[in-house]
C-alpha cells in the first residue's frame, strides 16, 4: 500500500498560522520525498488546498493526516481524559499542556477552522484518516529531551523561540538535530537537510521556524509507526487519544499516572504495529453534531 503521509502543525486557531509537510510512504520501509522544499507554512484553508492537490498528485492508496490538535472534544470544560494523564508527564518535563475544550470556541467550537478541513477529507470510507499527535510528547517518546545528570531527571527542550525569555539556542539545536537524524534514519536526506537549516540565517529561528520544525515532527511519529519502531495510542477514541513514539521510560511514567488517576493502564496505554493502521477511529465532528 502506498500512503501519503502529512505531519501538520495546526496552529489551532484561524488567524493563525501552522506549518504542513509530507512524504510518501510505499510499504513500510521506503519513504519518498515529494517536490515542495520540506515544510509550508499554512493555515488550515491553505493546508486544504495542499492536501487536495497532493492527492490529485500522487493518487495515494490512502492519507495519513498527522495533526498536532484534537480532533475529539466532547468536554464542555477542563481537561480531556487523556491530557489528565500525559500533562502530568509533562509537568514533569518542565513544560505544559494546553486543555482542549468546547468552551474553547475558536479553536473547537461549531465555527472553528478545523470543522471545514476535516469536512473535506475522505475519512468515511477510510482514504484518509486524521491521528493525534503531540510533538511535546513525542520529543519524550523519541528521546529528544535534555538530560539533566546533576537531578538525574529530563525535561522538554526550551525550542519556541517566540517565547525568547525562556528559549534557549542549545535547545533549539538538540530538536533541530534530533529530528534531522530521525528523517535521515528513514532515507529521507533533502528533509533532514532542510531541517537542519532551518533558522540558520543571520537572523537566528523565529516562530515558524519552531512551526515547520513541529510539523516535522508530527510526520516522525507517522514514519515512525509505519516503519514498526515502538509507537503507541494514549487514551481512548471516543473521548479523544494521542499517538506518539514509545519508550519503556515513558510507558512507565505513563502507567504510574493512570495509576494515581485509578485509570485502568490496559485500556489507555496500547501498544501499536504498522498492522494496526488504519486503528479505528470515530469520525472527528464539528461540536454542533454531537448528541
Amino acid at each position: 500500500m502506498n500512503r501519503l503521509i502529512i505531519g501538520f502543525d495546526s496552529a489551532w486557531t484561524v488567524t493563525k498560522q501552522g506549518a504542513i509537510v509530507a512524504v510518501l510512504a510505499e510499504g513500510s520501509t521506503t519513504f519518498r520525498e515529494i517536490r515542495e522544499e520540506g515544510p509550508v507554512l499554512a493555515n488550515f484553508p491553505d493546508a486544504t488546498c495542499l492536501v487536495d492537490r497532493w492527492v490529485q498528485e500522487y493518487q495515494p492508496d490512502q492519507t495519513l493526516i498527522f495533526l498536532d490538535q484534537p480532533t475529539v472534544v466532547k468536554n464542555a470544560t477542563g481537561q480531556r481524559p487523556v491530557e489528565k494523564i500525559v500533562s502530568s508527564i509533562i509537568g514533569q518535563h518542565g513544560g505544559g499542556m494546553q486543555s482542549a475544550f468546547t468552551g474553547r470556541t475558536e479553536m473547537f467550537g461549531p465555527e472553528a477552522p478545523m470543522w471545514p478541513f476535516l469536512a473535506k477529507l475522505d475519512i468515511a470510507d477510510r482514504k484518509s484518516v486524521v491521528v493525534e499527535t503531540y510533538p511535546a510528547l513525542a520529543l519524550i517518546g523519541l528521546e529528544i529531551v535534555r538530560n539533566l545528570e546533576t537531578e538525574g531527571k529530563a525535561r522538554l527542550p526550551k525550542y519556541n523561540p517566540g517565547r525568547r525569555p525562556t528559549f534557549l539556542p542549545d535547545d533549539y539545536k538538540l530538536v533541530i538535530e534530533g529530528v534531522a537524524k530521525a528523517l535521515l534514519d528513514h532515507g529521507l536526506e533533502k528533509l533532514s537537510t532542510v531541517c537542519r537549516h532551518l533558522g540558520s540565517g543571520n537572523r537566528g529561528p523565529v516562530k515558524h521556524d519552531q512551526d515547520k520544525l513541529d510539523a516535522l515532527i508530527c510526520l516522525v511519529v507517522g514514519l515512525h509507526w509505519i516503519a514498526g519502531l515502538p509507537t503507541m495510542q494514549i487514551g481512548d477514541i471516543n473521548s479523544g487519544s494521542i499517538i506518539v513514539p514509545e519508550t519503556p521510560r515513558l510507558r512507565k511514567m505513563l502507567a504510574e499516572r493512570c495509576d494515581e488517576l485509578c485509570v485502568p493502564s490496559a485500556g489507555v496505554l496500547v501498544s501499536l504495529t504498522p498492522a494496526d493502521l488504519p486503528i479505528p477511529h470515530i469520525e472527528p465532528r464539528n461540536p454542533s453534531a454531537l448528541p
